[in-house]
């Protein structure tokens, strides 16, 4: 019989099939290797320059502070499709961020950087129940080692606000896609030598959810004033941003 013969032929046959195929595949790659056109050129071009952006350097680093990789184990991620931000004068001012995936855990994004101006209110003011707010909430992908998602706020302006952030973040967890927005103003002086140059008067979150098709499921808003911290030495009300330390002959 001829069983054996006929399969070694048989399997000589597949074999010579695939190598064609993969001599075509490999063929294929290298024509499309080779496709020098202009507009392929330039389209490869601007690719290059997108990647090289330092808002998609900081898309990168920030997917890494959000990935949640601990020893190679993902234990929660944020996906973070999109983000924007601005400062005033750079005291942060405004973060936009669309966020999926699961919230990280509790107090991932800490703080570690302090807030443009952070050094002048600790020489002025008292300190220990001022916080560092996050504009974009850490468990959700804001980074906090970033001056411009970072502003000045008592904690129970912090507190108040990260009540909202819980329902962002319930949001994210049952599967939707978030766009949250922040914005920040400081209006108690203009003067960049005073103190409270630094300091904001008025925060504003807002949140809104839509599942991956697009369609609308939910929204928030927060906002609040910022009241300064006590500073035992001021002749003001630091918490009355007409209060400037007047006296009535000088008031107008």
């Amino acid at each position: 019989m001829n069983t054996r013969a006929d399969k070694k032929q048989e399997n000589k046959s597949k074999s010579g099939q695939s190598g064609s195929l993969q001599k075509k595949k490999s063929g294929d790659v290298a024509f499309r290797m080779a496709d020098n056109r202009p507009e392929i050129l330039a389209q490869r071009k601007l690719q290059a320059m997108a990647n090289n952006s330092p808002q998609a350097k900081i898309a990168t680093q920030l997917k890494a502070v959000s990935s949640g990789d601990v020893d190679g184990v993902v234990q929660r991620q944020i996906d973070i499709h999109y983000f924007g931000h601005q400062e005033d004068d750079g005291r942060a001012s405004h973060v936009e961020a669309t966020v999926s995936g699961a919230t990280l855990e509790a107090g991932a994004n800490n703080p570690s950087e302090d807030p443009v101006g952070w050094g002048e209110l600790a020489e002025n003011f008292i300190m220990d129940d001022v916080f560092r707010m996050h504009l974009w909430n850490g468990r959700l992908g804001g980074p906090g080692d970033k001056a411009w998602n970072l502003t000045p706020g008592l904690r129970d302006v912090n507190t108040s606000m990260a009540d909202e952030e819980v329902n962002a973040q319930a949001e994210v967890n049952d599967g939707n896609m978030v766009d949250l927005w922040t914005d920040v103003a400081y209006g108690y002086t203009i003067d960049d030598e005073d103190p409270r140059y630094y300091y904001p008067n008025h925060i504003s979150f807002n949140w809104r959810s839509q599942t991956d098709e697009g369609d609308h499921v939910d929204e928030g808003a927060w906002q609040s004033i910022v009241p300064l911290p006590d500073e035992a030495d001021m002749d003001w009300d630091p918490n009355n941003p007409n209060d400037m330390g007047l006296d009535e002959t000088n008031a107008w």
